[in-house]
């Protein structure tokens, strides 16, 4: 579903990377985001019926909660991406009809306290995110051990060792894509991250840029990031 804003561009995204290929500054220009009209017929009602939701927090507060809404009508799995600590806010409000959340560890502090220091504990940060409605999330922290958390347990999976040959951006996004993508078909959350987000995210930072082959009828709420 293609929106048209009058007065609005494209979504613009630029990155600047230090000389070890991480993030130094992100710009990012995506205002058009936030004027998409909910009201409108979505990926969710045009032709083919979708089978799930994923979001991003570029999407303005109130279009999110009526995506979910709609979502949760439909009966769809719905999940978000924080995007980043400043947007990941907005995902507040709708903490309790998401079935899953994709965030990084500042996102996760801007979600559960800002307050707390960058270098809280992965296990502080997840009991707050759950204290915040949240009961079902992948929590990265760069190279360190990913937190998976569902319903029913907590596991930490390792970051597989690579030699990386390019710079991280858009690994996060390919981990959340493919790890959502396998959850969708069956797999449970912990097993979707380790065999189809974490090798996602390795084929970024290595240099392959290729996009995964996503199963057929799968829909996503583009707003170009």
């Amino acid at each position: 579903c293609l929106q048209r804003i009058p007065g609005q561009s494209t979504g613009r995204y630029s990155a600047i990377m230090d000389n070890t290929g991480e993030l130094f500054i992100g710009l990012s220009d995506v205002g058009v985001a936030e004027h998409l009209d909910p009201a409108l017929p979505g990926p969710c009602e045009a032709g083919e019926p979708g089978r799930a939701l994923l979001m991003d927090a570029n999407l303005s507060e109130t279009c999110l909660q009526a995506l979910s809404e709609r979502a949760a009508s439909l009966g769809l799995p719905t999940a978000a991406m924080s995007v980043s600590p400043a947007k990941s806010v907005r995902l507040l409000s709708i903490a309790s009809e998401l079935q899953l959340l994709f965030c990084n560890r500042r996102e996760a502090i801007a979600l559960a306290d800002p307050r707390l220091p960058v270098d809280t504990d992965l296990d502080v940060l997840a009991d707050t995110l759950l204290a915040r409605g949240f009961n079902q999330f992948v929590l990265t922290d760069a190279d360190s051990p990913v937190l998976v958390q569902t319903p029913s347990l907590r596991e930490r999976l390792s970051v597989p060792t690579f030699t990386r040959t390019e710079h991280v951006n858009g690994a996060g996004d390919a981990l959340a894509g493919a790890s959502f993508a396998a959850w969708c078909t069956g797999s449970d959350l912990p097993d979707a991250v380790r065999r189809q987000g974490l090798p996602a995210a390795a084929r970024i930072l290595s240099g392959q840029r290729q996009p995964p082959c996503l199963l057929a009828g799968l829909k996503h709420i583009d707003t170009g990031t």
